[in-house]
């Protein structure tokens, strides 16, 4: 089954959060991705603030989450765990809604994630109390 491109942007920071700080080159082989559709999404995640790169060394250049980076992996963890995700459910709900996040433009995908960790917080907290 073909991956959305939220499911690869998750796959992406749940590797670096797992492994990272990490070279372009262990994300491309523990996301499964090839280096032309790596380099498209670790750009996009750096725009949106989730992903920083560090060059050590004058030229060895790694990958890190950033603390909204953090942020975001932590909340899709916790909602996996409260709804009990299986890849089959989340690779389902990926799907329904990615496209319509996709065709965003940028500045209302930021507003997008920004309420959507607004809303897991919120609901966490809700659902921690009971």
């Amino acid at each position: 089954m073909r991956r959305s491109k939220l499911e690869m942007y998750v796959a992406v920071l749940q590797v670096i959060s797992k492994k990272g700080p990490l070279k372009f080159t262990h994300i491309m082989y523990k996301a499964n991705l090839n280096c032309q559709v790596l380099t498209e999404y670790l750009d996009y995640l750096m725009k949106q603030g989730l992903v920083q790169k560090q060059t050590f060394h004058g030229n060895r250049v790694f990958y890190r989450l950033t603390e909204r980076g953090i942020t975001i992996i932590k909340y899709f963890r916790e909602l996996q765990g409260v709804f009990c995700l299986d890849n089959d459910l989340t690779r389902t709900i990926n799907s329904k809604y990615s496209s319509r996040i996709e065709a965003l433009d940028p500045e209302r995908q930021e507003i997008f994630l920004e309420d959507m960790e607004a809303a897991a917080e919120s609901r966490l907290k809700v659902l921690e109390r009971v």
